[in-house]
């Protein structure tokens, strides 16, 4: 995950969407995501996951969103719009 850690918040936000499309993915990816400091990152992650049915893989990533102290990642994961 330190690849992750070096790049800016729209690469670790895209990297998330990229993370929630593919199966193949490590799901520590997801989790490292879900913890990410900037909540916009969290708030991508949360959004795309609110799009594609849950899964034993993107299991522990929604947990940790779902207790998000952001609201608006909170409202993302339940597929709300948060920009109204």
């Amino acid at each position: 995950m330190p690849l992750l850690a070096g790049l800016g918040w729209p690469l670790r936000s895209l990297a998330g969407i990229a993370w929630v499309a593919s199966d193949a993915l490590d799901p520590v990816i997801g989790d490292r995501l879900a913890v990410d400091a900037d909540p916009r990152v969290r708030r991508a992650l949360a959004g795309a996951l609110s799009g594609r049915a849950a899964d034993g893989r993107t299991a522990r990533a929604r947990e940790i969103l779902a207790s998000d102290p952001r609201y608006s990642v909170r409202r993302a994961l339940e597929g709300m719009d948060t920009d109204s």
